[in-house]
């Protein structure tokens, strides 16, 4: 995801940022409900087939 960020315009850079940092918190409050990291990193993967411009639509 990183490669991207860095050819794409700034705007595309800034809207890494944010669906890593989305994607990383969705992670660790998913770890900390369950504590069970396969569900975990299947939340996690999901996150990420989610288009980041549909979530202010959520």
């Amino acid at each position: 995801h990183g490669s991207f960020a860095l050819v794409d315009p700034p705007t595309h850079a800034i809207d890494w940022v944010a669906s890593t940092a989305v994607g990383g918190v969705v992670w660790g409050v998913v770890y900390e409900r369950t504590r069970n990291l396969v569900v975990t990193s299947v939340s996690h993967a999901m996150s990420w087939t989610v288009p980041f411009s549909l979530l202010p639509l959520l």
